[in-house]
């Protein structure tokens, strides 16, 4: 299993963290993207290899792998893009409304 396939990148923005992915050669039914509890899992399935083709060089993969991030509590994906053979993850952190409220004390 090697770590650093595929590569990827994870961007802060104000509003939201992107991870993205380099799936170059990969099509949209390839990718799976799954969160359980905390647990951010991406998988990739082994692309078909054409019968017809005899590599002279081949170095663009296209094995399988699986890649897991592990997200802060709370954290929500609200969309996946798959664009130039990048995968683009989505993550927003929940805003916390905080209130107060005032308590009442009775005279008793």
């Amino acid at each position: 299993v090697n770590i650093n396939y595929p590569p990827f990148n994870v961007e802060k923005y104000e509003e939201y963290t992107c991870i993205v992915i380099a799936v170059s050669g990969f099509k949209y039914e390839n990718l799976k993207i799954s969160l359980i509890d905390n647990q951010l899992e991406v998988i990739g399935h082994k692309l078909d290899e054409p019968n017809n083709v005899t590599y002279i060089y081949k170095g663009i993969g296209n094995r399988a792998f699986k890649k897991s991030f592990l997200l802060e509590k709370g954290m929500e994906i609200k969309k996946a893009q798959l664009e130039d053979g990048l995968l683009k993850i989505f993550i927003y952190k929940p805003i916390n409304i905080s209130t107060a409220i005032n308590i009442p004390i009775e005279h008793i």
